[in-house]
């Protein structure tokens, strides 16, 4: 929470680069395979896609929500990443999949809200506050892009993050 107030105060000084996507993505992997001792999230994007963004608050955007979708995958141990470049070649969409417990429609509804008490119980009967989905949000928005999330009960969650692409010449 205290992170979230000190980037809500504009504290940070943010640094907009052109970073190499399947760079920044597999390092995630790599830290939170490490911390949870599993073998997934599997990544599948063939393009070399660069993004502009800020390095250290991207790593942060992609850690909570990887983190997140591995701690609710449950017995299914699937994650799946992909990206898609959006018709105009403007910006890129990250799309990460879990196949766990899901969220209710009145827990989405209260999602990236901070006055609201939420508990989200993963398939491991971990609990979250969804705090992590908040400091993403305003990670994104920072760094020009967006979140969405769509899910349904015992069906898992889809977390679509966009970010700008740089633009190669």
């Amino acid at each position: 929470f205290f992170e979230w107030i000190y980037y809500k105060t504009g504290k940070v000084k943010i640094n907009i680069e052109n970073l190499d996507l399947k760079e920044q993505i597999n390092n995630s992997i790599k830290l939170i395979t490490q911390k949870l001792n599993t073998r997934n999230p599997r990544f599948n994007c063939e393009q070399q896609i660069y993004v502009k963004a800020d390095s250290e608050s991207f790593n942060k955007i992609l850690y909570y929500i990887l983190e997140n979708a591995v701690i609710h995958s449950g017995n299914s141990e699937k994650v799946l990443i992909s990206c898609k470049i959006d018709e105009f070649n403007e910006s890129v969409k990250i799309i990460i999949k879990d196949f766990g417990v899901g969220i209710s429609e009145e827990q989405m509804s209260k999602l990236f809200k901070v006055n609201e008490d939420i508990t989200l119980n993963s398939a491991n009967r971990i609990k979250g506050t969804g705090l992590g989905l908040i400091l993403a949000d305003l990670l994104l928005k920072i760094n020009n892009g967006k979140i969405e999330l769509k899910s349904k009960l015992n069906e898992g969650v889809e977390v679509i993050i966009e970010l700008p692409l740089v633009k190669l010449i």
